[in-house]
């Protein structure tokens, strides 16, 4: 249930609890959690310093389980992270605001399956693929100074950090995988198959994130990079990293 991963890290409190949902939805496990970590930093003092809060599935949150005030007894109470491990993607954010992404997420869920027009997946998804475009920037500008020579500002060093994590869609700023992750996490929520995938452009600009999302049985690709008429305008993968374990299961 809660273990001190000394082969990770002596500082590190790992909370494991996608096994306990039972448990879980009376808070529960909540009062146990924290009681384990108060008596495990009180033994190992002053080791504890950061938790780590690791679930599979972003479905097995659950409202107010865990807050930041919850973690105020130890002494870096800012180092808490929701870690999401779902085996396709592994996101560290922290806990506060892993929060107003949660938030953030179950609001569009909210207004797509609140919208009586999206009668069908193959609508939720086209909605959800257009919503992502148009409220979600790609951040082109910190790649053309650079590529000139010129100094980037402490904003836009904050949002190359963000743009291809959880927090690309709270910042609106993001690059391909920031929209990769959102489609795929947000695609979760509402109960909609869907993947992440990686690979080579057609041409000479690198890696690309895009996604696959299953409608109907079938797998369809999904690229709301090109969507954005960004850089990566008319590319397409030509190589998936995951080609060989992927591919097979929808071929």
């Amino acid at each position: 249930m809660w273990d001190l991963m000394d082969t990770f890290s002596k500082t590190n409190y790992i909370i494991r609890y996608e096994e306990y949902l039972k448990v879980l939805e009376n808070l529960e496990y909540k009062e146990i959690v924290l009681e384990n970590i108060k008596k495990a930093k009180n033994e190992n003092s002053p080791k504890i310093e950061t938790v780590l809060i690791e679930i599979k599935d972003i479905n097995m949150w659950r409202k107010n389980i865990f807050k930041p005030s919850d973690f105020e007894f130890l002494k870096k109470s800012k180092n808490v992270y929701v870690v999401l491990n779902d085996i396709i993607e592994c996101e560290y954010v922290k806990l506060d605001r892993f929060l107003k992404v949660y938030k953030e997420y179950n609001n569009i869920v909210k207004l797509i399956n609140g919208n009586k027009e999206l009668v069908d997946d193959i609508h939720k998804v086209y909605y959800l693929m257009k919503y992502l475009s148009m409220s979600m920037q790609y951040n082109t500008i910190p790649y053309i100074k650079r590529k000139n020579g010129l100094n980037l500002s402490k904003e836009e060093k904050f949002l190359i950090e963000k743009e291809e994590t959880l927090e690309a869609i709270l910042t609106h700023k993001s690059n391909c995988h920031g929209y990769a992750s959102a489609f795929y996490y947000i695609c979760t929520l509402l109960k909609i198959d869907a993947m992440m995938i990686s690979g080579y452009l057609n041409g000479s600009l690198g890696g690309h994130s895009a996604n696959l999302v299953k409608i109907d049985s079938k797998w369809y690709y999904i690229d709301i990079t090109n969507e954005k008429n960004s850089l990566y305008y008319r590319t397409h993968l030509t190589k998936s990293f995951l080609r060989e374990v992927f591919f097979r299961k929808i071929t």
